[in-house]
């Protein structure tokens, strides 16, 4: 490697060399960032996707039990959950679903109206 020349004193073929590779150094150093952060959002992903799945075995047991409360709000926000998670395949969904059949019969038209399908 040779030492380096003050600007002054280099041909135009040499400054537009040292253009072009400083553009390559900072693509480099751009690319090597880049990287660093998807690597650094998909461990997040992954930490979420953990944490989503330890919290929904929580919350669908929980919600379950709401199916069957004497608060109409409450039933009604359990059902709009369920329907969701049930639309995004997450897991145990389905239990909710089959539980949100019985209210159907429900006395509250708006309780059945939310369980009954709709084309």
């Amino acid at each position: 490697m040779q030492p380096a020349q003050p600007l002054a004193a280099m041909t135009p073929a040499e400054l537009q060399k040292l253009q072009r590779d400083q553009i390559e150094f900072d693509i480099m150093n751009h690319t090597i960032k880049f990287i660093t952060v998807i690597e650094v959002l998909r461990s997040f992903a992954d930490q979420c996707s953990a944490d989503a799945c330890r919290l929904q075995e929580k919350v669908i047991p929980t919600v379950c039990q709401l199916l069957g409360s004497s608060t109409n709000s409450d039933v009604l926000d359990a059902v709009s959950f369920f329907k969701t998670a049930f639309q995004f395949q997450v897991d145990g969904a389905l239990k909710g679903v089959r539980k949100m059949v019985v209210l159907v019969w429900n006395k509250e038209q708006t309780i059945r109206e939310r369980c009954s399908v709709q084309p």
